[in-house]
């Protein structure tokens, strides 16, 4: 496991429609307030764009929080891709005009593993695919920097670590 306080920069996917953060956003925005683009509505109607606050990136990659709905014609799983894959070209873009001496800024990009996966629903081996090609795309493109998938501690890892550990104590109990 990567520590949250690894360096570089840490992009991660956010939605357009929340007002609260949830999962590795909430986790996120709890230690980088300043990145929290929900509290004021900053984020609507943005997929495909991102927000850089500090070292951290907000990545526009779907509208709602959930998992995409079957039948639902205005956000479907492609789409999602599509944003998160607009998103990744965005940060792209940055990186190749970047002012001389700021390089150093980017030197490392952090992304959460199960991006796009756990609340979102979607699939992991297709987002570690689409981050894979990024970083090939960056280092043919001369762009200098490490892109590095970790685990990001969040409350909800939290909360089963702990009911996972009570449950062990609760058995041993039992079983004495």
């Amino acid at each position: 496991m990567v520590k949250n306080d690894e360096g570089g920069k840490l992009v991660h996917q956010t939605n357009t429609n929340a007002r609260k953060p949830v999962g590795t956003a909430e986790a996120i925005f709890k230690e980088f307030p300043l990145a929290d683009t929900y509290k004021n509505g900053e984020n609507k109607g943005k997929e495909g764009k991102i927000d850089i606050r500090g070292r951290i990136i907000n990545l526009y990659g779907q509208k709602k929080v959930s998992k995409v709905k079957e039948g639902d014609k205005e956000e479907t799983a492609e789409k999602r891709k599509r944003w998160f894959k607009e998103g990744l070209g965005r940060i792209t873009w940055l990186m190749e005009r970047c002012p001389k001496g700021q390089e150093k800024y980017w030197q490392r990009i952090c992304v959460p593993q199960k991006i796009g996966c756990a609340i979102a629903g979607g699939k992991e081996e297709e987002y570690r695919e689409m981050i894979e090609e990024w970083a090939i795309e960056m280092k043919e493109k001369g762009i200098k920097t490490e892109v590095i998938i970790v685990k990001w501690k969040t409350d909800n890892n939290k909360r089963k670590e702990e009911n996972k550990n009570k449950g062990e104590k609760k058995r041993k109990k039992e079983s004495t």
